[in-house]
């Protein structure tokens, strides 16, 4: 099986690190080929575009970096691809829909303000995963509203993530049922998690589901990753939800 990964990262990143990251969060059965682009090229390119005058020295630098990054992306099943392609949000909207994942770590994405980060979300059309630093995860937070894309959200964690997650508390907050009536859809969901998921627990939200992540007593832990599908991603309450603290792992469904 093969993933393609499209990663978006600070021009300061260490991709090497950040590979050992991904190594331990994707499922590590499938061969990753991995792209890079740098969101911060999108508003301020010119700053950023290599310099005519750059030093030798500095292109040597460079290129044992890039060389250094594939190298051990071949260590952990992955081919890297270090030519940016993605240079404008029309080509991101474009390109990005025959990602199966994109991974935006946090100081990637951390210098934008509110309406330009909003605006480059807008344009991802694959899944992707918020990344913070120094990220740990305890327990799995799955926010399911009876979407489709909810269900089909969780069916792409179970197969773009590690197993090693599985193994983890698994938090359902599920919207409550109008009338109180019983629905198979939500019972064949939780059926369906029982066959991955060893400690499930469920809990019934009285809010939207933008709402309810703003009441965090509601979902927070000591080290949560938070998955949403099928909630409304065009609220400001959303894109605050999604920069959040930087403390937490998001997985947001997108097609």
């Amino acid at each position: 099986m093969k993933h393609k990964i499209l990663l978006a990262v600070d021009t300061k990143t260490d991709i090497s690190a950040l590979l050992e990251d991904l190594f331990n969060l994707l499922n590590k059965t499938h061969l990753k080929y991995i792209s890079l682009f740098y969101p911060e090229r999108f508003v301020n390119s010119k700053s950023l575009e290599t310099s005519s005058d750059e030093s030798l020295d500095s292109l040597v630098k460079k290129a044992e970096k890039e060389l250094t990054a594939k190298e051990k992306a071949y260590l952990y099943n992955m081919s890297l691809d270090t030519t940016e392609s993605i240079k404008t949000k029309s080509q991101l909207s474009s390109l990005s829909t025959v990602y199966d994942l994109l991974i935006w770590e946090q100081s990637a994405f951390s210098a934008f303000d509110s309406e330009t980060f909003k605006s480059i979300v807008q344009h991802i059309k694959c899944p992707f995963l918020m990344l913070p630093k120094n990220w740990e995860v305890k327990n799995l937070i799955i926010l399911h509203d009876g979407s489709v894309d909810s269900v089909r959200m969780t069916k792409s964690f179970i197969n773009l993530f590690s197993s090693d997650f599985l193994e983890l508390p698994l938090s359902i907050l599920m919207t409550e049922l109008e009338n109180g009536n019983e629905n198979g859809g939500e019972k064949a969901f939780i059926e369906y998690l029982k066959l991955f998921f060893k400690n499930i627990g469920i809990q019934l939200m009285c809010d939207n589901a933008v709402d309810c992540l703003n009441q965090r007593a509601v979902y927070d832990s000591e080290r949560p990753f938070l998955m949403l599908g099928g909630v409304n991603n065009n609220t400001d309450d959303f894109y605050t939800i999604l920069r959040g603290e930087g403390k937490m792992p998001m997985f947001i469904f997108k097609v």
